[in-house]
């Protein structure tokens, strides 16, 4: 297969720790704060099913302010009242948006503001 002279091995030998070396500097730095989940805020686009709305629970659950969006109005304020349920009924907004709409994504980001 592979022949590897001595001059070859050390050579290998001598840059796999400086590659380990360079991997440990050059990785991102973990991060130096944690928000306490009280202080988090969170914006949870599709959150009247699936996913979306298992996460709305999960951070209500938590403490953190959420923002539900969602297109279903019936859907969003069900996911809405569940999570109210779970914290401070004052820690959950929820917002009748679609994704695809600029305008809807403008009234999401304005609730947002005056709301959280």
């Amino acid at each position: 297969m592979f022949d590897l002279n001595t001059t070859q091995a050390l050579t290998l030998g001598a840059a796999l720790p400086l590659g380990l070396l360079l991997f440990g500097y050059l990785r991102p730095t973990p991060r130096l704060t944690q928000i306490s989940p009280t202080q988090e805020r969170v914006l949870i686009l599709g959150s009247t099913s699936g996913v979306g709305r298992t996460l709305a629970h999960q951070y209500a659950k938590r403490g953190a302010r959420i923002c539900l969006v969602g297109r279903r109005e019936s859907m969003l304020q069900e996911a809405a009242e569940e999570c109210r349920k779970l914290c401070e009924s004052d820690r959950v907004l929820c917002v009748r948006g679609d994704c695809a709409s600029v305008e809807d994504m403008a009234k999401v980001r304005d609730a947002v503001i005056k709301g959280m």
